[in-house]
């Protein structure tokens, strides 16, 4: 009888200390079945999207180049934006449209000679203005990740100036809170908690929220992954899910990958 007790005993604690491995076991081929469907969704790059795509990495990793640089580490430095500021990225390129309409038209305007000064002698030129220096980005919308303290501005485009003062979003990808893969970059500071420095510290099922000037998306983080600088796998669109990608580089000094980190809008 006390063998018997003491057979059901260790049965019992075997079955105990099994049971936690078995869960881990299982929960870890249910994530990769979730993320093999999950990345199944991503649809192939046709040439086009691929030149863009490799064109937008060429750039990235030019920009990336300089921020690790640490004599560049002071002109990285975000802009103060709040949802009030935020402004509609269409509307801004119209009024920029007409602006350089106008300014165009002034200056043909004022290129037409007189005919009273035709057989008059040539005045000396005047000396040209500077050019004046290219202005801030502004915000079109705004990415909170309480986690590791992150209210920053998201301005149009990957550009030098725009990385400087703000996250970069890639135009050529998905829309926020639609179907696609909405591409966003940032720079890794040297300085703790700027810009992307934290980013690593995100783990699946944290949350990135992303506010326009209509709406607020809330993204939970899918998937996190280091790859080669030349990967543009990563800028896939999907057909079925909402997505976010970040970019940034790893590690934090002395880059040689990009850090990758998926969210998607849960249905």
């Amino acid at each position: 009888m006390r063998r018997v007790v003491s057979l059901l005993l260790i049965i019992t604690g075997v079955i105990l200390i099994a049971l936690p491995l078995i869960g881990k076991y299982r929960t870890h081929r249910l994530q990769e079945t979730m993320l093999e469907e999950f990345y199944s969704d991503f649809q192939p790059q046709n040439e086009e999207e691929l030149d863009v795509s490799k064109h937008n990495n060429m750039v990235l990793n030019d920009i990336f180049i300089w921020g690790d640089k640490n004599e560049n580490q002071d002109s990285i430095d975000p802009i103060d934006v709040n949802e009030q500021s935020l402004s509609n990225s269409d509307a801004d390129a119209k009024q920029t449209n007409t602006e350089d309409t106008d300014s165009k038209t002034n200056d043909d305007s004022n290129n037409i000679t007189p005919e009273s000064e035709i057989n008059e002698a040539p005045k000396p030129e005047e000396k040209k203005d500077k050019p004046k220096p290219k202005p801030k980005p502004k915000a079109i919308a705004i990415i909170k990740i309480d986690k590791i303290g992150i209210h920053l501005p998201i301005a149009n485009g990957i550009d030098l100036e725009t990385l400087k003062y703000a996250i970069g979003y890639m135009p050529e990808s998905g829309g926020f809170g639609q179907i696609g893969n909405a591409v966003l970059a940032g720079h890794r500071s040297h300085t703790y908690g700027v810009f992307f420095n934290r980013l690593n510290e995100l783990e699946q099922g944290d949350k990135i929220n992303i506010i326009t000037k209509e709406k607020e998306f809330i993204y939970t983080v899918y998937d996190k992954k280091i790859v080669d600088p030349d990967d543009v796998s990563v800028m896939r669109g999907s057909t079925k899910s909402k997505v976010v990608t970040l970019i940034t580089c790893d590690p934090v000094i002395g880059a040689t990958h990009r850090l990758i980190i998926h969210g998607m809008i849960d249905n």
